[in-house]
């Protein structure tokens, strides 16, 4: 996690991951293994296809002595169904007249006489081919013959190539179809066909011409009859059940007639189930909430009452039935009426025959008005599966199934909303592939409809668990402790219900967190109230700075007319020129510059002698270093030379470059001539006034009274002879009055002022446009800093400033980035049971770039994303690419805010 760019794994990255859509090559792989399956099993009952092979009006293809028993009625439950569970031919074959046996030609096996594999080696007659999953086939109607696609379509004519019967192209069927226009032409075909009355094999449909014979006795006849029962028309449930009834009479297998009668005892049951629920005499035994009074009421609510106490226990009883009845325990349902019955008996002291009759009658009535909620399906979504005759998938309404298929361990519906409670489902993306056997549209919601299988956690919070954790033989109690989600109890694992303990801990830690975050609000509330006040004494600053700038602004206008003045006499000042002096003041002015370069090279010589000393004695010292720990077993000839030549050289006698007494005179030297008092230089460059120089003082020679009036006609006359030209200006520019340089200087202090007040003002402007987060909560943390131990490094957060990483071992910080803006962020993570954790949901963040220039990468940049907590704390750092870091940081100033204004500490559960 340092400067080289690595990262940290979490537990949870290295533990569990989450399930990622399949590659493309991934989905082409699945869809190839899964022709292969259906090239050599049967669709039906999933064993290896064997002759005669059959297939129906989708291209699928089964084993005709598998769909013979699904027919007949033999097998588990009556049908013989595939491993998953699903019955695939439901809709599809109803006789032997929607199948049409596939005549495959078989590959010669005298070349491979030693291969072990069993399965059949389909070829096409016309190409040599071998059929499969690489090669498009087709069969056609109603010679049944089998050929490759090309091969059918390279020859001319409608006729079979083998048995040269006519065909046409609507009657050309692929098999295992995998293209959804392929599909729907497929669809296309049998509704016209249903349509003129035919089948797949172009047979009639039973029933469509003349009447069939009532002592038909034959073995397709019985297929047939049994057929015509499973498409009749609708007819009322009684009439049905009586028919149905006694055409078991006709069955001369057993075990179907046994299977058939016990079908038709269980829809009779919940055909009264129903009734009841919508009698409206049962419903009329109770009074509504009508204000009817008196006479009005009706006998069950008149003349006496039943204790609260006896209505508590009688409904916990009832709603304990209609529980086991969600749970599909028939046994608890009717236990549960039975303790409803009696406590209501043991409080009314009545006739245990007639109140028994009619308790029981009450809690059938509710439990009809329930309906059971398969297993795995939460309260939201239970309105999709209230119908008992028919199930819609959820995202895909034109796929309907019958209500067993649910919850059968087979992914039917496209979207998995028909196993709520298996992990039969759990692969499906936009981009799980299309199967042989799917019917559907191009139009196809694949994306799993339900959030993942429903835990009660029943003392707990109810949960939903991820649809691949369901019957995986781990016991998920972080998630669903009640343990429902391994029901199957895989491998002998049996997960006990540990809610109460769970919830009983997970109750104090919630107490205790919402103790926390309510002291988080009050922290908020503080320091969204400092924020108030430094903003309002930033406010208060640019108010003064602006006042301040103001009389600033008018002083720089006064100096600089005064200014102007000072410049105008100056110019009008009548100034003697600078004479040359003699010769003797001309020596000492080259005596005195010359002096003053010798001293300066002296000292300059000086400062280049004590750096060359220390040079030349650290020098020295890393040389007797040397010497002392070199290795003179090591044969080294340049280092034996390297070492006697120092010490040739440490044996020679030392010069001496100087001491404290040649220094001290150096010192004196050095010094200025005015501070030693050998010359003075100023005796010698006064110059003698001569007879001319009175004139220039001729004022010091009048009155006072008349001085400055004289002065003044002086100077006007001569600023107006220079303004007309008549006059030149003084080029004296060597020496200016004391008045106009302190006007200038004035001046330039004034102007210097008002700049410093304009910078300082425009900071504070920018100050307060700057975004400091809702309510300005972060002024307040603005310049505080907060760090967090992480190992080899110490991480340093200052709010609205930097982020540093520094390392334990020493050397220098290294700067992950500077203050940029203040930003929002999505996240979904899980909230650890101490709360100190961002939760799920927007949340704030500060961005952090431009730092230090990561090595052959960019420069660094880090995200801080808040959260609510107690006290400023760093939570967790990583390193989400190269020198890309992510901080989770807590802190009172990220708890929510209601638009009121005032702090509420968010729960982020």
């Amino acid at each position: 996690m340092g400067n080289d760019g690595g990262s940290i794994p979490t537990r949870r990255e290295l533990v569990k991951e989450a399930a990622k859509d399949p590659s493309s090559t991934q989905v082409k792989e699945v869809q190839t293994e899964k022709l292969e399956h259906y090239w050599s099993h049967c669709a039906l009952s999933q064993k290896p296809l064997s002759l005669p092979i059959v297939s129906d009006s989708t291209g699928n293809l089964y084993n005709k002595d598998a769909v013979l028993e699904y027919l007949l009625g033999s097998g588990k439950n009556g049908q013989d169904v595939d491993v998953a569970g699903n019955d695939r031919t439901v809709g599809t074959i109803k006789s032997l007249r929607d199948i049409v046996e596939v005549r495959f030609s078989l590959e010669d096996k005298e070349e491979d006489k030693d291969s072990k594999d069993s399965a059949l080696r389909l070829v096409c007659p016309v190409s040599g081919k071998r059929l499969g999953p690489g090669v498009k086939a087709v069969y056609l109607v109603p010679c049944g013959h089998a050929f490759a696609e090309s091969a059918v379509k390279e020859l001319p004519g409608q006729q079979c190539l083998q048995c040269s019967e006519p065909y046409s192209a609507d009657n050309m069927i692929p098999i295992l179809p995998a293209s959804a226009a392929e599909k729907d032409r497929l669809r296309a075909r049998l509704l016209k066909l249903q349509s003129a009355g035919l089948t797949h094999s172009l047979k009639k449909v039973p029933g469509s011409g003349r009447k069939r014979k009532k002592d038909k006795s034959t073995t397709d006849g019985e297929v047939n009859a049994t057929a015509d029962v499973a498409a009749g028309p609708a007819m009322p449930p009684q009439e049905e059940a009586t028919t149905l009834a006694s055409s078991t009479n006709a069955i001369r297998n057993a075990d179907t007639a046994s299977l058939t009668a016990k079908v038709l005892a269980e829809q009779e049951d919940r055909n009264k189930r129903r009734k009841m629920a919508q009698n409206e005499n049962l419903k009329t035994l109770f009074s509504s909430s009508d204000g009817m009074a008196g006479k009005q009421k009706d006998f069950m609510t008149r003349g006496f009452s039943i204790s609260a106490e006896a209505r508590r226990l009688a409904k916990k009883s009832f709603d304990a039935a209609v529980l086991a009845s969600s749970d599909n325990d028939l046994a608890r349902a009717r236990q549960a009426e039975y303790n409803a019955f009696h406590i209501a008996l043991g409080w009314l002291k009545m006739k245990p025959v007639s109140y028994g009759i009619l308790l029981v009658t009450v809690a059938q009535a509710v439990l009809a008005a329930e309906p059971s909620r398969p297993r795995g399906v939460g309260p939201e979504h239970a309105k999709f599966y209230k119908s008992t005759d028919i199930f819609t998938c959820i995202s895909n309404p034109s796929t309907t199934l019958s209500p067993s298929q649910i919850n059968d361990d087979y992914c039917d519906c496209p979207d998995g909303s028909d196993e709520p409670g298996t992990s039969a489902c759990s692969y499906l993306s936009d981009l799980s592939p299309s199967y042989a056997s799917d019917l559907s549209s191009d139009n196809v919601n694949r994306t799993i409809a339900l959030p993942g299988f429903y835990c009660k956690n029943k003392g707990h919070q109810p949960s939903y668990v991820p649809f691949y954790s369901v019957n995986d033989g781990v016991c998920d109690y972080d998630i669903c402790c009640d343990g429902s989600e391994e029901w199957a109890q895989v491998g002998g694992l049996k997960c006990e219900n540990r809610c109460n303990e769970i919830g009983k801990a997970w109750r104090k830690q919630d107490e205790q967190r919402k103790k926390s975050l309510g002291v988080a609000g009050k922290k908020r509330k503080e320091l969204v109230a400092e924020a108030g006040r430094l903003r309002k004494e930033v406010e208060d600053r640019i108010q003064t700075l602006e006042a301040e700038i103001q009389g600033t602004t008018l002083k720089v206008k006064s100096l600089e007319t005064a200014l102007a003045d000072a410049e105008r006499q100056e110019r009008g000042k009548v100034v003697r020129s600078a004479g040359k002096g003699g010769k003797v003041g001309t020596l000492i002015q080259m005596a005195k510059d010359r002096i003053e370069e010798l001293r300066e090279s002296l000292m300059e010589v000086r400062l280049q002698r004590d750096d060359a000393s220390a040079r030349l004695a650290e020098l020295e010292d890393l040389l007797t270093t040397f010497k002392t720990e070199y290795n003179p077993n090591f044969n080294d000839e340049g280092v034996k030379r390297a070492v006697r030549s120092w010490e040739e050289y440490a044996a020679r006698e030392k010069p001496a470059i100087g001491d404290a007494a040649h220094d001290r005179d150096l010192d004196e030297i050095s010094k200025p001539d005015s501070e030693t008092g050998v010359i003075n230089w100023s005796d010698w460059e006064e110059k003698e006034e001569g007879d001319t120089d009175v004139l220039y003082k001729i004022e010091e020679y009048l009155p006072v009274a008349v001085r400055g009036w004289v002065d003044q006609k002086l100077r006007d006359l001569r600023i107006l002879l220079i303004e007309n030209g008549i006059l030149a200006a003084s080029t004296d520019t060597g020496s200016e009055s004391k008045h106009l340089t302190d006007a200038r200087d004035a001046l330039k202090a004034a102007q210097d002022t008002e700049n410093s007040l304009r910078n300082e003002l425009t900071g504070h402007q920018d100050d307060l446009a700057k975004d400091y987060g809702v309510d300005d909560v972060f002024r307040a943390l603005k310049g505080q800093c907060v760090s967090k131990d992480s190992g080899e490094y110490n991480y340093e957060l200052c709010w609205l400033d930097r982020t540093t990483q520094k390392s334990r071992k020493g050397g220098s910080h290294t700067g992950m980035g500077n203050f940029a803006r203040i930003d929002s962020v999505t996240v979904d993570d899980d909230l650890p049971p101490d709360g100190k954790g961002l939760g799920s949901g927007v949340r704030t963040a500060l961005r952090y770039e431009n730092g230090q220039h990561c090595w052959n990468g960019p420069s660094r940049s880090t995200l801080v994303v808040l959260g609510c907590a107690e006290q400023d704390e760093i939570w967790k750092i990583t390193e989400e690419e190269k020198c890309v870091y992510r901080m989770e940081v807590g802190t009172p100033a990220a708890c929510e805010v209601q638009s009121n204004g005032k702090g509420v500490a968010k729960d982020e559960l």
